[in-house]
């Protein structure tokens, strides 16, 4: 029951980190329902041409069996094509060991795995403006809406978290101590945004987003603030996996070739 109970209370988080490209790929098993089983691979592409092509095991296990296996869009609907994806606490262990799992939920919890969505990008503007924060601005420059930022530093991390005052649902992390130095990019030292919520057994989870590039694709992706970290592995990992999915198309591709 515990878990279960985490697993929503993490969901409702996404919906709370100024992330409108999780709250998407949330609503894609609503919206793409089909009537038949869960296909081996769900493809992801532009116009009918194949770009990623995700194993389903993959695909959160509250979307397998509703979410249509191939999802092709059109350039000008970019940051709305959303495909979500979960690497359960088995797969993500193998890949980084240090990567801290709470015992006190079960496997399935968002806090115990790698969970998020792939979006495509286009244009140097979009790239350069994804995730931004304007909250991260706020804290750094101790603005008159952020005068006095709450500070804490993250145990077992270099990093902070930041908030304007104790009620703050929105919560900055940082790679260092915000307010230390000026810099001309606040957004290069923001890690993820954060909220805090209180779990079973009074445990508080501080459930991040983090967002990166990922060659032309978006990726935003959740994880515990006690993984602070292995942020920079779990990067790795997604940019490891998303490589592989293009793989699997590109194979896809030349065997429909050969066949032929």
């Amino acid at each position: 029951m515990s878990g279960s109970r985490e697993k929503c209370a993490s969901q409702h988080a996404l919906f709370n980190t100024a992330s409108p490209y999780l709250i998407f790929s949330a609503i894609v098993g609503c919206l793409f329902a089909c009537a038949s089983c869960t296909p081996r691979f769900f493809e992801f592409g532009i116009s009918g041409k194949k770009l990623l092509c995700v194993p389903a095991s993959v695909v959160p296990r509250f979307n397998r069996g509703t979410t249509r296996s191939s999802i092709f869009i059109k350039p000008k609907y970019y940051p709305y094509a959303i495909l979500s994806f979960q690497f359960d606490e088995p797969e993500v262990l193998k890949a980084i060991p240090t990567f801290h799992v709470n015992q006190l939920y079960g496997e399935d919890a968002p806090s115990n795995t790698i969970y998020g969505a792939v979006s495509l990008i286009s244009g140097a503007e979009a790239r350069l403006n994804y995730g931004r924060s304007p909250q991260a601005d706020a804290i750094w420059k101790r603005s008159d809406s952020c005068a006095a930022p709450l500070i804490t530093a993250v145990a077992g991390s270099s990093d902070y978290l930041g908030q304007c005052g104790p009620n703050s649902v929105l919560h900055i992390l940082f790679d260092r101590d915000p307010g230390g130095t000026a810099i001309s990019d606040v957004y290069s030292a923001v890690v993820g945004r954060c909220v805090r919520l209180v779990g079973e057994h009074g445990k508080v989870v501080e459930s991040c987003t983090r967002t990166i590039i990922v060659r032309t694709y978006r990726v935003d992706y959740n994880f515990d603030v006690v993984n602070a970290a292995v942020v920079a592995q779990m990067d790795s990992f997604l940019h490891s996996k998303i490589a592989s999915w293009g793989s699997l198309c590109a194979k896809s591709r030349e065997g429909a070739k050969l066949a032929s």
